[in-house]
This record gives C-alpha cells, sequence and structure tokens, in this order.
C-alpha cells in the first residue's frame, strides 16, 4: 500500500492488512517492522533516517526505528 526509498537508496514496502514493513535488501525481502495497524497508507523517511508510516483505521503515525515501530501520534481520525 506504500512505498518510499531510504537515504541509501532501498526500497521499504508496507503491506495490509497487519501493518508490516519491509525492506528490499540484495533482492530478499526483510521484515523491518510491524505496526499491527489495519492498513499503511504512506511512509516517509526523516532526515534522522527513521521512517514514519501513516496508518489507519486509527489514524495513527508510526515511528520505525532499530527494527520496531512505536506510536508517534494519534490523529484521533479515522486514516491519515
Amino acid at each position: 500500500f506504500a512505498l518510499a526509498l531510504d537515504a541509501r537508496g532501498i526500497l521499504h514496502a508496507a503491506v495490509s492488512p497487519g501493518g508490516k514493513i519491509y525492506r528490499n535488501t540484495g533482492g530478499a525481502w526483510e521484515m523491518v517492522a510491524e505496526t499491527g495497524a489495519k492498513f499503511v497508507w504512506a511512509l516517509a523517511f526523516a532526515g534522522d533516517g527513521a521512517l514514519y508510516a501513516a496508518s489507519g483505521d486509527e489514524g495513527k503515525l508510526w515511528r520505525v526505528a532499530g527494527g520496531k515501530a512505536e506510536l508517534w501520534w494519534e490523529s484521533g481520525q479515522a486514516n491519515l
């Protein structure tokens, strides 16, 4: 449902349901983190290298770093 390239050009992809985020390293897909969200609608990298994932159906923003996803912000809306 969402794609993003990191600073090194490595492709990251979010799949649904389950909100899992993968990266493609050398032709193989590796799971980076699991948000538990029903959908991940968008992925974006910050300047510090952290990956942010906008999700639904609970409208949460997740910060992915160090192999785990932590809840960063709750919008109170259904989707981000």
